[in-house]
C-alpha cells in the first residue's frame, strides 16, 4: 500500500502545481501568483518557486490521501471525511500563507464548497452501492443462495 501511495502522491506533485496556478490565476484576478503573497516574499522568482514548491505537497497530500479509499475494514463516512480533513488541514495554512484569502468569508465560501463536493460525492457513491448490492441480492435469490446465512438452499 506504501508503495501505491508514494506513486499517486507523485503524480499528485505535478497535478497539484498545474492546478495551484490555475487556482491562484482565479483567485488573483488574472495573476499566476497573488501580489500579495510576492509583496509577503520580497522577490517574484522566490514567490513562484515557494509557491509551485507548496503547490506540489498539496497535490501529493491529495492524491496520496485517496490510499484511504483502498482500506477495506473503514465505512465510506470514515473514508471521506478522513480524506476531507487531511486535505483541509493542509489547503487552510497553505492558502493562507500564499495570500490567496485576504479575510474570512472566501475561505468560509471555498471550504462550503468543497464540503458540498465531499457530500454529493458520497450521496451518488452510496445510491450506486445501494444498487449494486440490491441487483448482488437478487442474483443470489434467483440461484438458490441464502445471502443472510451466507448458505446455498439447494
Amino acid at each position: 500500500m506504501l508503495e501505491k501511495t508514494l506513486k499517486r502522491a507523485g503524480m499528485g506533485v505535478l497535478i497539484g502545481i498545474a492546478a495551484g496556478y490555475v487556482i491562484a490565476f482565479l483567485m488573483s484576478h488574472g495573476e499566476a501568483i497573488s501580489p500579495e503573497f510576492t509583496e509577503f516574499i520580497g522577490d517574484k522568482s522566490a514567490a513562484v518557486f515557494i509557491q509551485t514548491m507548496l503547490m506540489g505537497i498539496l497535490g501529493a497530500v491529495c492524491f496520496g490521501g485517496m490510499s484511504f479509499y483502498d482500506v477495506g475494514s473503514w465505512s465510506m463516512v470514515r473514508t471521506m471525511l478522513t480524506h476531507f480533513l487531511t486535505i483541509t488541514a493542509v489547503y487552510v495554512p497553505l492558502s493562507l500563507f500564499l495570500r490567496w484569502f485576504t479575510s474570512a468569508g472566501p475561505l468560509l465560501i471555498m471550504l462550503g464548497a468543497m464540503a458540498a463536493a465531499y457530500v454529493i460525492i458520497w450521496v451518488i457513491l452510496q445510491t450506486v452501492y445501494s444498487t449494486q448490492v440490491k441487483d448482488l441480492n437478487r442474483l443470489n435469490d434467483r440461484n438458490g443462495f441464502d445471502s443472510a446465512n451466507n448458505k446455498s438452499i439447494n
